[in-house]
C-alpha cells in the first residue's frame, strides 16, 4: 500500500496556518475519499462542538513557560502574557540549565522544575526533593529537566534529568504524586538510573508508536550512543536501547552544550553540540523509529559549511509544527546578534541538499528556538547574557508563520521586552506530543479516522488537503 501525505490548513484571524503532516496508509484513492468524507463530517462537527477546544487539549500542557532566570510567559489566552511569579533560576547564576514545565489538559499550572528543584502552582519548593543526598551539588545541564506524565495515570508524572557534563552523577527521574498536599504535588521518590553515569546535558521524548507508551531518549557519553528508554504504566524499562552516536569527550563541558529535539512528524531527530570556544560544535542529524526506539545517525554538520565567517554556533533547534523546515540560531559571538537558519526537511536525508536548501530568514534574537501553543516559534535572546561583558538583552523575536520558505516565514527581531528575570543560556523542554495541535485515530483504508484538534484560539474553518491534484475538488 502506497502512503499518502495529508496536510491540514486552519484559519485564525483571517490568517491560513497548516498543521501537522501525516502519512496515512491508503490502497485507494477512491477508499482515500471515503475517509476524506468522514474526515470532513467529523471536522464540521469538531468545529461546531466548543467544548473540543475547551477541554483535553495536550498541547495545554505547554501554556505556561519559566525559564531560567525568572522568566516567565503564559499562552493560555492564546496570546502570550508576561508572567513574573516563576521562581525558575532562583539557584542558579548564569547557568546553562534548561527548565521544564507541566500544566493540565485545561491549561492550569501543575508544578514545573530547573532539574534541580521543583515548584508547584503556587512557586513554592516542593518539600520532597529536601534531604536528597548530594542535592545542593547537583547541576543540571541543558535540557536539565523534563516533566512528562505516566501513561494511564493521572496524578502520577515525571521530571526526567540530565547533568551538566562536568558533574559526576547519574541520570534520574523525580516521581510525583499530584494527590497529595491538597492537590499541589509532591515528590515521593528519586530513582537513579544505573549504568547512566554518562548521560549528560541532553533528554527529550516523544510517544511510542501506539500513543501510549513514551520513549525517553538521552545522551550517553560513555557508550557514544543515544540511549531510548521506554516509559509505560509499569515505568520506566531500566534497560535502554542504544544506538551507535560519534565519540564525543564527555569532560568538554561547553563542547556538549546544547539541546535535542524530534520532528513533530517523529521521523527524525536532531542535537546541537555548542562547541563554545573550541569550535567543536556540530549539528547531529538522525532518523527515528517510534516503535522500535532506534536512532540511526546519519551525519553531523557545522554552521560554518554555511556561513564562513563569522563563524556561527548552535546551541538550540526548531521545527516547523508541519515538519517541514527545521530552524537553527546561530550564535557568532562578535557581532552580538544570532543568524536564523532555515532548512528544508525533504532534504534532510541527503547532507550535501540539506545544507544547500538553507537561507538565512532573519537576525537578531533567537539563541533559544522554541515552538508555542499558538504555532509560532519564539526566538530567546540574541546572544548568553553577560557573553563578553555585553549584557542582558530581555528580549524575543517571533517566527510568526514557519511553515512558510525562506523570509515568508516572518521572522521579526525585538517583539517583545521583559520587564523582568533575565535571559541567558537556558530555554525550556517540553514533551514533543504535547506540542501537535491535532491528531487522529485510524488505521488504512476502510478504516474510520477520528479527527481531535486542539487548536486555540479557534479557528474559523479547518481543511484537510491530501495533496492529490488528480481527485480535483474531491481532493480538499
Amino acid at each position: 500500500m502506497k502512503p499518502i501525505r495529508a496536510d491540514l490548513i486552519f484559519l485564525i484571524n483571517g490568517r491560513a496556518f497548516p498543521g501537522l503532516r501525516r502519512y496515512l496508509i491508503l490502497s485507494s484513492l477512491e477508499r482515500c475519499l471515503t475517509i476524506y468524507f468522514i474526515l470532513r463530517i467529523i471536522m464540521v462537527i469538531s468545529i461546531l462542538t466548543s467544548s473540543i477546544f475547551s477541554i483535553a487539549q495536550p498541547n495545554k500542557r505547554t501554556v505556561h513557560w519559566y525559564i531560567p532566570r525568572f522568566i516567565g510567559l503564559d499562552y493560555s489566552s492564546g496570546v502570550p502574557t508576561e508572567d513574573s511569579l516563576g521562581q525558575a533560576g532562583i539557584c542558579f547564576v548564569y547557568c546553562p540549565n534548561g527548565s521544564s514545565v507541566m500544566s493540565d489538559t485545561s491549561g492550569n499550572l501543575l508544578f514545573y522544575s530547573d532539574g534541580r528543584y521543583v515548584w508547584n502552582k503556587n512557586h513554592e519548593l516542593m518539600t520532597g526533593v529536601v534531604g536528597w543526598f548530594g542535592i545542593q551539588d547537583y547541576w543540571p545541564g541543558s535540557q536539565g529537566a523534563l516533566c512528562i506524565k505516566k501513561p494511564n495515570f493521572e496524578s502520577v508524572f515525571y521530571i526526567f534529568s540530565a547533568r551538566d557534563n562536568n558533574y559526576p552523577y547519574p541520570m534520574f527521574y523525580y516521581t510525583i504524586d499530584m494527590d497529595l498536599n491538597g492537590g499541589l504535588g509532591d515528590i515521593i521518590d528519586t530513582t537513579h538510573i544505573q549504568g547512566m553515569d554518562g548521560v549528560a546535558e541532553k533528554v527529550a521524548a516523544a510517544y511510542h508508536q501506539n500513543k501510549q507508551d513514551i520513549w525517553i531518549v538521552t545522551r550517553d557519553f560513555n557508550t557514544d550512543s543515544y540511549a531510548s528508554f521506554l516509559l509505560t504504566s509499569n515505568g520506566l524499562n531500566p534497560t535502554p536501547v542504544l544506538n551507535p552516536a560519534p565519540g564525543r569527550d564527555l569532560l568538554k563541558g561547553p563542547d556538549n552544550w546544547g539541546h535535542s529535539k524530534f520532528s513533530y512528524d517523529k521521523r527524525y531527530f536532531v542535537s546541537c553540540f555548542y562547541g563554545s570556544n573550541s569550535l567543536n560544535d556540530a549539528i547531529e542529524i538522525c532518523s527515528f523509529d517510534d516503535n522500535t526506539g532506534e536512532i540511526t545517525f546519519l551525519y553531523s554538520f557545522k554552521l560554518r559549511e554555511i556561513l564562513n565567517w563569522p563563524i556561527p554556533l548552535a546551541y538550540n533547534l526548531e521545527f516547523s509544527p508541519d515538519s517541514k523546515f527545521l530552524y537553527l540560531g546561530g550564535y557568532t559571538g562578535i557581532d552580538t546578534t544570532v543568524r536564523i537558519f532555515q532548512f528544508e526537511m525533504k532534504f534532510i536525508e541527503d547532507k550535501n541538499l540539506f545544507l544547500e536548501s538553507s537561507i538565512i530568514v532573519g537576525q537578531g534574537q533567537g539563541f533559544n528556538l522554541q515552538l508555542a501553543p499558538d504555532g509560532k516559534i519564539y526566538c530567546l535572546a540574541k546572544y548568553p547574557a553577560g557573553a563578553g561583558g555585553m549584557g542582558l538583552d530581555r528580549n524575543y523575536g517571533i517566527i510568526h508563520q514557519p511553515q512558510n520558505k525562506g523570509v515568508v516565514c516572518d521572522y521579526e527581531p525585538y517583539v517583545y521586552e521583559f520587564s523582568h528575570g533575565e535571559l541567558y543560556f537556558p530555554g525550556i523542554s517540553f514533551m514533543t506530543d504535547y506540542l501537535l495541535r491535532f491528531d487522529f485515530e485510524g488505521q488504512c483504508a476502510l478504516d474510520t479516522f477520528y479527527f481531535d484538534p486542539w487548536f486555540f484560539p479557534e479557528p474559523t474553518w479547518i481543511q484537510w488537503n491530501f495533496g492529490d491534484t488528480a481527485s480535483g475538488s474531491q481532493n480538499i
